[in-house]
């Protein structure tokens, strides 16, 4: 069963390598691809499957839905509707809706580390969306059970907001998977700690629900063995799918009903068998799982406790560290660390950082962790009845949370909490799940020979120790190596805004502003999430050209998230230009700065700052200067690195070009000035600065025009190869000093 589930892995992927789009991309033929994505208004029918009520809109998955086109209908499987306002009384899953609106692709990531959101639509058969729709119709329920699903999770929903008080987001997350009620501060605290997973329904709340329905009531109650498994199955398949249907939950609902069949039949129950059984489901079901990470921790968390863990246990009985007295301890220590060790890969390919106090935390969490789930189940249940009852039975899990606030807020006074390692390349993933395999090895050849009774001399007893020692001694520093040379300078896609990270060193850098309009939380969801991607630990300094919000709201998140303790990223010193009598905007983020510990610092004409072989040289202001207009009077700099250059002119215009042209020189790069607007980047600065690079970041269809055709024209005259990032998403730039490469993330 094990090598069928790696055998449909590895065909999944050789046909996605092929350019099928089993795991990735849209399967529906390009005839209704093409004629969908070019509609301005399409009409859509389809069935509710699932309803989210946000704060100013509804959001509904449509489930079987098709394309209307006078009398023709065109599959599109599932679609993603927004309906703005609140949702009429009689819309419940079920109901067969028809919607019209502009049919749109989801977007795909266009910056290293950033969540994929075409790729997570995609494995769960979605690939469409339509934000603004109109509700044309509403008609019949076709499916009773998700109609009684829904209703029933609202009426649990209502019951948990008022039976938990001001813990009611985390019970709403522990007992429905409603996470996104918990606010970002805390989910980020958690994350940190290492014990985010508690707040996820996950194989942890399945085999306790299972596992307590079925031994703790339904078998206690007289049922026999085969009703209660069955019982108990279909309460957690229930269960499962109102909780949204994740693939950790769907996993270990199939594994639990892998068990209850070996029950009923009366064989043994495999580990491996069931869960290579359960995977093999799941990718039937949507081969894009195997790109899912909530998919990819599952199973690895699931592979560490059915291989590694025993394989751990035999190397401690081996080595005579199983002691009666401490056998309990040593036991959970080994889990843990089998858990943590198969899932790394996986987390930081995903977030680029590992919990560094989750394998510690865990073994103080996971013992009480049931008493906060069956708490909020209980809360949820019996407040459903009778609300001071669930008052009542949420107080041991309020109790519980609180205590894991404050252990998560405990570790924020270590040092160290989390390590950002980066996202590990393909043969740094292979070869740690090599070793991985070589300890599962060794660990099985021990447990054959205290099988056979055969023991090992103290000489070879000591020489399979050490192997197994050094092979997990090797698995971090193998997964965590980043060999960097020269100076790499990625422009970042953030919508209509401006942010560049010049990366000297594996785990340090400088941020050159981080702003947008035109999109929301881009330090938390955009900028963070790329620094941690390659392994940036720390910001040596971030230089700001100017303050507009274009070009600092990342950056004021990224202060707060410092202050607020809830980020390992340390920003070192905020440079701002040297305004006298500097606007409101310039004291608030020095203050914020401030308050976060970053040394603040005003650079002016003539300054320079030094990062290793980097030199960063200022042009612009001059010292003193009463910003007018802070466009024109914004920080301007040029960047050294042997002999590349790139220059970094902020959102000055063609007053300020002419004024500073004298301090221009050739450059290799070029950032164009204000997001290539028609009245910067003039015919005499770009015939001085003569690029041989030039990078435009800007948002498409944005309402300023963005680049203008006459400001691209003229660049185009220097014989600059142009970038732009609202078509090649990040823009990267590699250089050893004298020679260099630049190339679009979109475009690889």
């Amino acid at each position: 069963m094990v090598a069928v589930f790696l055998l449909l892995v590895f065909l999944i992927w050789i046909a996605g390598r092929a350019g099928f789009p089993l795991a990735d991309g849209n399967p529906l033929p390009e005839e209704i691809r093409s004629w969908a994505e070019n509609q301005p208004e399409s009409v859509l029918r389809g069935q509710a499957a699932s309803i989210k009520k946000t704060e100013s809109s509804v959001i509904i998955l449509l489930d079987h839905s098709c394309l209307i086109n006078n009398s023709y209908e065109y599959p599109v499987s599932k679609v993603q509707i927004t309906l703005p306002g609140e949702a009429p009384e009689d819309l419940k899953p079920g109901a067969v809706l028809v919607v019209s609106g502009k049919l749109e692709p989801f977007s795909a990531a266009r910056n290293p580390g950033e969540f994929d959101r075409r790729r997570y639509m995609a494995c769960r058969h979605c690939y469409y969306q339509v934000r603004n729709a109109v509700l044309l119709q509403v008609g019949k329920n076709r499916n009773p059970l998700r109609a009684f699903l829904y209703s029933a999770k609202e009426k649990f929903r209502e019951t948990l907001e008022k039976s938990a008080g001001e813990d009611a987001a985390e019970f709403l997350a522990i007992a429905l998977g409603e996470k996104s009620a918990m606010e970002t501060g805390d989910r980020m605290l958690y994350q940190m700690a290492g014990i985010l997973h508690i707040f996820v329904i996950s194989g942890l709340h399945v085999s306790i629900i299972g596992t307590g329905l079925y031994e703790l009531l339904l078998r206690r109650a007289g049922l026999g063995i085969p009703a209660s498994g069955i019982a108990a199955s279909v309460v957690l398949l229930l269960y499962g799918i109102m909780t949204g249907g994740t693939a950790s939950a769907m996993r270990s609902a199939a594994m639990f009903l892998v068990l209850t069949g070996a029950r009923i039949l009366g064989r043994i129950y495999d580990v491996p068998s069931a869960l290579a059984l359960s995977g093999i489901l799941l990718l039937a079901e949507s081969p894009g799982y195997i790109c899912d990470a909530g998919f990819l921790l599952s199973f690895s968390a699931a592979a560490g406790t059915a291989y590694l863990y025993p394989c751990l246990c035999t190397a401690a009985e081996t080595a005579g560290l199983m002691k009666r007295k401490n056998q309990k301890l040593l036991r959970s220590v080994l889990l843990s660390t089998a858990v943590q060790l198969t899932t790394i890969p996986v987390l930081l390919y995903t977030y680029g950082e590992i919990s560094l106090t989750g394998t510690v935390l865990n073994l103080l969490i996971l013992p009480t962790s049931g008493i906060a789930l069956v708490s909020a189940v209980a809360a949820m249940l019996a407040g459903s009845l009778f609300l001071p009852a669930g008052i009542l039975a949420a107080l041991p899990g309020r109790i519980v949370l609180k205590v894991y606030h404050r252990l998560a807020e405990g570790t924020g006074l270590l040092p160290v909490r989390t390590w950002i390692a980066g996202s590990p390349g393909a043969l740094q993933t292979a070869g740690y799940i090599l070793i991985l395999v070589l300890l599962v090895f060794e660990g099985e050849y021990l447990k054959r020979r205290k099988r056979l009774r055969k023991e090992l001399t103290r000489g070879k007893r000591g020489m399979h120790l050490l192997a197994t020692a050094s092979m997990a001694i090797l698995l971090i520093p193998l997964i965590g190596f980043h060999p960097f040379a020269g100076i790499r300078i990625t422009v970042l896609d953030i919508g209509q805004g401006s942010c560049t990270v010049v990366q000297a060193d594996a785990h340090r850098a400088i941020l050159l502003d981080g702003g947008s309009t035109s999109k929301e939380k881009i330090g938390q969801y955009t900028i963070l999430p790329f620094l941690k991607n390659q392994g940036i630990r720390e910001l040596d300094a971030v230089f700001v050209s100017h303050t507009d919000q274009d070009h600092i709201s990342g950056i004021q998140e990224l202060l707060e998230l410092q202050k607020m303790h809830v980020s390992s990223l340390r920003i070192h010193a905020l440079v701002l230009p040297d305004w006298e009598m500097a606007p409101q905007t310039w004291q608030e983020l020095a203050r914020a700065a401030e308050e976060a510990g970053v040394l603040v610092c005003r650079a002016g004409t003539g300054m320079e700052f030094r990062d290793g072989k980097v030199q960063i040289r200022v042009l612009a202001p001059d010292p003193g200067t009463r910003p007018d207009d802070v466009n024109e009077d914004g920080l301007v700099a040029q960047l050294k690195f042997g002999r590349f250059s790139m220059l970094f002119p902020g959102d000055i215009g063609e007053k300020t070009e002419t004024e500073l042209l004298s301090r221009f020189e050739r450059n290799t790069v070029l950032l164009a000035p204000h997001h290539g607007s028609g009245y910067s980047g003039s015919r005499e600065f770009v015939n001085r600065v003569e690029p041989q690079t030039a990078v435009i970041s800007c948002s498409e269809n944005n309402r300023y025009g963005h680049p203008a055709p006459e400001a691209v024209e003229r660049l185009k005259e220097t014989g600059a190869e142009i970038f732009f990032t609202m078509k090649s998403g990040a823009v990267t730039i590699v250089s050893d000093g004298e020679k260099y490469g630049a190339a679009g993330y979109l475009d690889e």
